[in-house]
Protein backbone atom coordinates (compact mmCIF):
# COMPACT_ATOMS: atom_id res chain seq x y z
CA UNK A 1 0.00 0.00 0.00
CA UNK A 2 1.31 3.48 -0.92
CA UNK A 3 0.94 4.93 2.56
CA UNK A 4 2.89 2.09 4.18
CA UNK A 5 5.70 2.52 1.65
CA UNK A 6 5.86 6.26 2.29
CA UNK A 7 5.90 5.79 6.07
CA UNK A 8 8.85 3.37 5.73
CA UNK A 9 10.76 6.15 3.94
CA UNK A 10 9.99 8.77 6.57
CA UNK A 11 13.43 8.51 8.19
CA UNK A 12 15.22 9.70 5.06
CA UNK A 13 16.60 13.22 4.88
CA UNK A 14 14.25 14.38 2.12
CA UNK A 15 10.95 12.99 3.33
CA UNK A 16 8.58 15.89 2.77
CA UNK A 17 6.48 13.83 0.35
CA UNK A 18 6.19 11.13 3.00
CA UNK A 19 5.09 13.67 5.58
CA UNK A 20 2.57 15.04 3.13
CA UNK A 21 0.76 11.76 2.60
CA UNK A 22 1.14 10.24 6.06
CA UNK A 23 0.08 13.42 7.88
CA UNK A 24 -3.47 13.09 6.63
CA UNK A 25 -3.99 9.41 7.25
CA UNK A 26 -2.08 8.96 10.52
CA UNK A 27 -5.19 10.23 12.35
CA UNK A 28 -5.30 10.46 16.14
CA UNK A 29 -7.45 7.81 17.77
CA UNK A 30 -10.45 9.16 19.63
CA UNK A 31 -10.79 7.62 23.09
CA UNK A 32 -13.21 4.68 22.97
CA UNK A 33 -16.33 5.18 25.04
CA UNK A 34 -16.38 1.69 26.55
CA UNK A 35 -12.88 1.87 28.03
CA UNK A 36 -12.38 2.25 31.76
CA UNK A 37 -12.00 5.80 33.02
CA UNK A 38 -8.39 5.30 34.08
CA UNK A 39 -7.23 4.14 30.66
CA UNK A 40 -9.48 6.71 28.99
CA UNK A 41 -7.69 9.56 30.76
CA UNK A 42 -4.24 8.38 29.71
CA UNK A 43 -5.33 7.83 26.12
CA UNK A 44 -6.75 11.35 25.91
CA UNK A 45 -3.38 12.78 26.97
CA UNK A 46 -1.65 10.65 24.35
CA UNK A 47 -4.11 11.81 21.68
CA UNK A 48 -3.52 15.48 22.50
CA UNK A 49 0.26 14.97 22.35
CA UNK A 50 -0.02 13.34 18.93
CA UNK A 51 -2.28 16.16 17.77
CA UNK A 52 0.28 18.75 18.89
CA UNK A 53 3.09 16.96 17.08
CA UNK A 54 0.94 16.61 13.98
CA UNK A 55 0.15 20.32 14.03
CA UNK A 56 3.86 21.19 13.98
CA UNK A 57 4.42 18.72 11.16
CA UNK A 58 1.62 20.07 9.00
CA UNK A 59 2.75 23.67 9.44
CA UNK A 60 5.45 23.06 6.82
CA UNK A 61 3.09 21.47 4.33
CA UNK A 62 1.86 24.57 2.49
CA UNK A 63 5.40 25.24 1.24
CA UNK A 64 5.22 21.94 -0.64
CA UNK A 65 1.73 22.26 -2.14
CA UNK A 66 2.90 23.24 -5.63
CA UNK A 67 5.46 20.46 -5.92
CA UNK A 68 2.99 17.83 -4.73
CA UNK A 69 0.37 18.99 -7.19
CA UNK A 70 2.90 18.97 -10.02
CA UNK A 71 3.99 15.44 -9.16
CA UNK A 72 0.38 14.33 -9.19
CA UNK A 73 -0.25 16.05 -12.52
CA UNK A 74 2.79 14.45 -14.15
CA UNK A 75 1.74 11.06 -12.81
CA UNK A 76 -1.77 11.23 -14.21
CA UNK A 77 -0.56 12.22 -17.66
CA UNK A 78 2.45 9.91 -17.92
CA UNK A 79 1.42 6.60 -16.38
CA UNK A 80 -0.68 4.43 -18.63
CA UNK A 81 -1.87 7.48 -20.60
CA UNK A 82 -4.87 7.65 -18.32
CA UNK A 83 -6.13 10.66 -16.40
CA UNK A 84 -8.14 10.15 -13.23
CA UNK A 85 -10.21 13.17 -12.35
CA UNK A 86 -12.38 13.93 -9.31
CA UNK A 87 -15.46 13.51 -11.49
CA UNK A 88 -14.54 10.03 -12.73
CA UNK A 89 -13.54 8.54 -9.40
CA UNK A 90 -14.64 10.45 -6.37
CA UNK A 91 -18.34 10.87 -7.12
CA UNK A 92 -18.95 7.15 -6.66
CA UNK A 93 -16.80 7.25 -3.56
CA UNK A 94 -18.73 10.28 -2.33
CA UNK A 95 -22.08 8.53 -2.63
CA UNK A 96 -20.80 5.63 -0.56
CA UNK A 97 -19.57 7.90 2.17
CA UNK A 98 -22.79 9.89 2.30
CA UNK A 99 -24.13 7.41 4.86
CA UNK A 100 -23.62 7.14 8.61
CA UNK A 101 -22.81 10.80 9.09
CA UNK A 102 -24.40 13.40 11.37
CA UNK A 103 -27.11 15.33 9.54
CA UNK A 104 -25.38 18.61 10.34
CA UNK A 105 -22.48 17.64 8.06
CA UNK A 106 -24.68 18.57 5.11
CA UNK A 107 -23.94 22.19 5.99
CA UNK A 108 -20.64 21.62 4.16
CA UNK A 109 -22.45 20.70 0.95
CA UNK A 110 -24.82 23.64 1.38
CA UNK A 111 -22.00 26.16 1.87
CA UNK A 112 -21.91 28.85 -0.80
CA UNK A 113 -18.76 30.11 -2.46
CA UNK A 114 -20.11 33.65 -2.11
CA UNK A 115 -19.93 36.06 0.78
CA UNK A 116 -23.53 37.00 1.51
CA UNK A 117 -25.37 33.72 0.95
CA UNK A 118 -27.71 32.49 3.67
CA UNK A 119 -26.49 29.61 5.82
CA UNK A 120 -28.08 27.36 8.43
CA UNK A 121 -26.40 28.65 11.58
CA UNK A 122 -27.85 25.87 13.73
CA UNK A 123 -26.32 23.18 11.52
CA UNK A 124 -23.02 25.03 11.42
CA UNK A 125 -22.88 25.27 15.20
CA UNK A 126 -23.68 21.57 15.59
CA UNK A 127 -21.00 20.73 13.02
CA UNK A 128 -18.48 22.89 14.85
CA UNK A 129 -19.27 21.20 18.16
CA UNK A 130 -18.59 17.78 16.63
CA UNK A 131 -15.28 18.93 15.15
CA UNK A 132 -14.30 20.40 18.53
CA UNK A 133 -14.96 17.01 20.13
CA UNK A 134 -12.33 15.47 17.84
CA UNK A 135 -9.69 17.60 19.65
CA UNK A 136 -7.64 17.89 16.47
CA UNK A 137 -5.90 21.13 17.40
CA UNK A 138 -5.22 22.30 13.83
CA UNK A 139 -7.00 22.94 10.54
CA UNK A 140 -6.30 20.72 7.53
CA UNK A 141 -4.89 22.48 4.49
CA UNK A 142 -6.44 22.37 1.05
CA UNK A 143 -3.73 20.00 -0.14
CA UNK A 144 -4.26 17.72 2.87
CA UNK A 145 -7.96 17.38 2.06
CA UNK A 146 -7.30 16.75 -1.63
CA UNK A 147 -4.82 13.98 -0.83
CA UNK A 148 -7.01 12.41 1.87
CA UNK A 149 -9.95 12.11 -0.51
CA UNK A 150 -8.08 10.63 -3.45
CA UNK A 151 -9.46 7.39 -4.82
CA UNK A 152 -7.43 4.20 -4.79
CA UNK A 153 -6.96 4.58 -8.54
CA UNK A 154 -5.44 8.02 -8.10
CA UNK A 155 -3.09 6.71 -5.41
CA UNK A 156 -2.06 3.81 -7.64
CA UNK A 157 -1.32 6.14 -10.55
CA UNK A 158 0.98 8.24 -8.39
CA UNK A 159 2.63 5.16 -6.90
CA UNK A 160 3.29 3.63 -10.32
CA UNK A 161 4.66 6.91 -11.64
CA UNK A 162 7.05 7.20 -8.69
CA UNK A 163 8.30 3.66 -9.24
CA UNK A 164 8.80 4.21 -12.98
CA UNK A 165 10.50 7.58 -12.46
CA UNK A 166 12.79 6.14 -9.79
CA UNK A 167 13.80 3.36 -12.17
CA UNK A 168 14.30 5.82 -15.03
CA UNK A 169 16.54 8.08 -12.93
CA UNK A 170 18.62 5.21 -11.56
CA UNK A 171 17.51 4.89 -7.96
CA UNK A 172 15.84 6.45 -4.95
CA UNK A 173 18.63 8.96 -4.29
CA UNK A 174 18.28 10.34 -7.80
CA UNK A 175 14.50 10.52 -7.42
CA UNK A 176 14.88 12.47 -4.19
CA UNK A 177 17.15 14.94 -5.99
CA UNK A 178 14.59 15.21 -8.78
CA UNK A 179 11.86 16.13 -6.28
CA UNK A 180 14.11 18.66 -4.57
CA UNK A 181 14.85 20.24 -7.91
CA UNK A 182 11.15 20.58 -8.72
CA UNK A 183 10.51 22.14 -5.33
CA UNK A 184 13.34 24.64 -5.76
CA UNK A 185 12.13 25.54 -9.25
CA UNK A 186 8.61 26.24 -8.03
CA UNK A 187 9.81 28.33 -5.13
CA UNK A 188 12.16 30.34 -7.35
CA UNK A 189 9.47 31.05 -9.92
CA UNK A 190 6.98 32.16 -7.27
CA UNK A 191 9.56 34.51 -5.77
CA UNK A 192 10.40 36.07 -9.14
CA UNK A 193 6.73 36.64 -9.98
CA UNK A 194 6.05 38.11 -6.56
CA UNK A 195 8.94 40.56 -6.95
CA UNK A 196 7.77 41.62 -10.42
CA UNK A 197 4.21 42.23 -9.22
CA UNK A 198 5.61 44.32 -6.37
CA UNK A 199 7.29 46.57 -8.94
CA UNK A 200 10.84 45.20 -9.04
CA UNK A 201 12.14 45.40 -12.61
CA UNK A 202 15.67 44.02 -12.37
CA UNK A 203 15.09 40.34 -11.62
CA UNK A 204 17.61 37.59 -12.27
CA UNK A 205 15.99 34.16 -11.97
CA UNK A 206 17.95 31.19 -10.73
CA UNK A 207 19.28 28.89 -13.42
CA UNK A 208 16.75 26.18 -12.60
CA UNK A 209 13.76 28.41 -13.38
CA UNK A 210 15.01 30.52 -16.29
CA UNK A 211 12.75 28.72 -18.75
CA UNK A 212 9.70 28.98 -16.51
CA UNK A 213 10.39 32.67 -15.91
CA UNK A 214 10.58 33.28 -19.65
CA UNK A 215 7.36 31.30 -20.06
CA UNK A 216 5.27 33.73 -17.98
CA UNK A 217 6.67 36.98 -19.41
CA UNK A 218 3.99 37.35 -22.08
CA UNK A 219 1.15 37.46 -19.55
CA UNK A 220 2.60 39.34 -16.57
CA UNK A 221 1.87 42.62 -18.35
CA UNK A 222 -1.83 41.73 -18.30
CA UNK A 223 -1.87 41.68 -14.50
CA UNK A 224 -2.75 44.92 -12.75
CA UNK A 225 -4.39 46.28 -9.61
CA UNK A 226 -2.74 43.65 -7.42
CA UNK A 227 -4.68 43.22 -4.17
CA UNK A 228 -2.93 40.32 -2.45
CA UNK A 229 0.21 38.22 -2.89
CA UNK A 230 1.16 34.98 -1.11
CA UNK A 231 -1.68 35.34 1.37
CA UNK A 232 -2.96 32.91 4.01
CA UNK A 233 -6.67 32.19 4.10
CA UNK A 234 -8.94 30.22 6.43
CA UNK A 235 -12.49 29.02 5.97
CA UNK A 236 -13.81 29.43 9.49
CA UNK A 237 -17.13 27.66 8.87
CA UNK A 238 -16.16 24.37 7.22
CA UNK A 239 -12.62 24.42 8.63
CA UNK A 240 -9.68 24.36 6.24
CA UNK A 241 -6.74 26.63 5.49
CA UNK A 242 -4.52 27.48 2.57
CA UNK A 243 -2.13 29.97 1.01
CA UNK A 244 -2.91 31.39 -2.42
CA UNK A 245 -0.56 33.13 -4.83
CA UNK A 246 -2.34 36.27 -6.00
CA UNK A 247 -5.55 38.25 -6.32
CA UNK A 248 -5.39 40.85 -9.08
CA UNK A 249 -7.01 41.92 -12.31
CA UNK A 250 -6.16 39.70 -15.24
CA UNK A 251 -7.14 41.94 -18.11
CA UNK A 252 -10.29 43.58 -16.76
CA UNK A 253 -11.39 40.72 -14.49
CA UNK A 254 -10.49 40.37 -10.83
CA UNK A 255 -9.19 36.82 -10.36
CA UNK A 256 -7.58 34.62 -7.78
CA UNK A 257 -4.47 33.44 -9.62
CA UNK A 258 -2.32 30.37 -9.02
CA UNK A 259 1.06 29.77 -10.68
CA UNK A 260 1.91 26.18 -11.60
CA UNK A 261 4.68 24.43 -13.50
CA UNK A 262 4.51 21.49 -15.88
CA UNK A 263 6.92 19.69 -18.15
CA UNK A 264 4.09 18.88 -20.58
CA UNK A 265 1.54 21.17 -22.29
CA UNK A 266 -1.76 21.64 -20.45
CA UNK A 267 -4.12 23.11 -23.07
CA UNK A 268 -7.23 21.99 -21.17
CA UNK A 269 -8.24 22.91 -17.64
CA UNK A 270 -9.35 19.31 -17.12
CA UNK A 271 -5.76 18.14 -17.65
CA UNK A 272 -4.48 20.10 -14.65
CA UNK A 273 -5.55 17.44 -12.15
CA UNK A 274 -6.87 18.93 -8.87
CA UNK A 275 -5.49 22.44 -9.43
CA UNK A 276 -8.94 23.92 -10.20
CA UNK A 277 -10.19 22.52 -6.89
CA UNK A 278 -7.45 24.46 -5.12
CA UNK A 279 -8.46 27.69 -6.83
CA UNK A 280 -12.13 27.21 -5.96
CA UNK A 281 -11.24 26.32 -2.36
CA UNK A 282 -9.20 29.50 -1.94
CA UNK A 283 -11.92 31.66 -3.51
CA UNK A 284 -14.51 30.24 -1.13
CA UNK A 285 -12.28 30.89 1.88
CA UNK A 286 -11.49 34.45 0.78
CA UNK A 287 -15.13 35.31 0.13
CA UNK A 288 -16.19 34.11 3.59
CA UNK A 289 -13.40 35.99 5.39
CA UNK A 290 -12.46 39.52 6.37
CA UNK A 291 -9.89 39.67 3.55
CA UNK A 292 -12.48 41.20 1.21
CA UNK A 293 -13.06 44.18 3.47
CA UNK A 294 -9.39 44.56 4.32
CA UNK A 295 -8.46 44.87 0.64
CA UNK A 296 -11.51 46.80 -0.57
CA UNK A 297 -13.01 43.94 -2.56
CA UNK A 298 -16.66 43.05 -2.96
CA UNK A 299 -16.38 39.42 -4.02
CA UNK A 300 -14.06 37.16 -6.03
CA UNK A 301 -15.96 35.25 -8.70
CA UNK A 302 -13.23 34.25 -11.17
CA UNK A 303 -10.00 32.30 -10.98
CA UNK A 304 -6.98 31.66 -13.16
CA UNK A 305 -4.36 28.94 -13.47
CA UNK A 306 -1.11 29.91 -15.16
CA UNK A 307 0.95 26.89 -16.27
CA UNK A 308 4.63 27.72 -16.89
CA UNK A 309 6.90 25.48 -18.96
CA UNK A 310 10.66 24.82 -18.61
CA UNK A 311 11.13 25.19 -22.37
CA UNK A 312 10.24 28.87 -22.15
CA UNK A 313 7.23 28.52 -24.44
CA UNK A 314 4.38 30.89 -23.50
CA UNK A 315 2.54 29.80 -20.39
CA UNK A 316 -0.98 28.45 -20.70
CA UNK A 317 -3.51 30.70 -18.96
CA UNK A 318 -6.74 29.02 -17.90
CA UNK A 319 -9.29 31.64 -16.86
CA UNK A 320 -12.01 30.09 -14.70
CA UNK A 321 -15.33 31.83 -15.28
CA UNK A 322 -17.89 32.23 -12.52
CA UNK A 323 -19.72 29.15 -13.78
CA UNK A 324 -16.54 27.07 -13.76
CA UNK A 325 -15.62 28.29 -10.28
CA UNK A 326 -19.07 27.26 -9.04
CA UNK A 327 -18.67 23.84 -10.66
CA UNK A 328 -15.36 23.18 -8.93
CA UNK A 329 -16.61 24.66 -5.66
CA UNK A 330 -19.36 22.04 -5.66
CA UNK A 331 -16.74 19.33 -6.15
CA UNK A 332 -14.59 20.88 -3.45
CA UNK A 333 -17.36 20.87 -0.84
CA UNK A 334 -17.89 17.19 -1.59
CA UNK A 335 -14.21 16.56 -0.86
CA UNK A 336 -14.39 18.54 2.39
CA UNK A 337 -17.49 16.59 3.36
CA UNK A 338 -15.71 13.30 2.62
CA UNK A 339 -12.69 14.42 4.65
CA UNK A 340 -14.65 15.20 7.81
CA UNK A 341 -16.65 11.97 7.47
CA UNK A 342 -13.32 10.13 7.34
CA UNK A 343 -12.11 11.94 10.43
CA UNK A 344 -15.29 10.93 12.22
CA UNK A 345 -14.97 7.30 11.14
CA UNK A 346 -11.13 7.03 11.25
CA UNK A 347 -10.86 5.45 7.85
CA UNK A 348 -8.89 5.96 4.67
CA UNK A 349 -10.37 6.61 1.23
CA UNK A 350 -11.68 3.49 -0.51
Amino acid sequence: MLLNRIQLLSRSENHWLCRYFSSTFNINDIVKQNKQKTTSSSKKKETKLKSSNKSNEISTEENNTDIITDLQTVATTNVGNKVYTPDSNNNAQFSKKAINHPECFTCILDMSVYANANIDTCKLQEFKDIIEDLEIGYLPSVSTIITATQSKKQQEVLKNWQLEKTKELGGDAQFQEFKKGMLNTGESLHKCIEMRLKGVEDITPSENCEGHWQSVQHMLGDIKDVKMLETDCVHQEIFYKGKFDCIAKLGNTMCLIEWKTSSKPKPLLSSTYDNPLQVAAYIGAVNRSSLLKQHDLTEVTHGALVIAYPSGEPATVHVMSQRIVEKYWSQWTQRVYMYWCQRMNHREPE
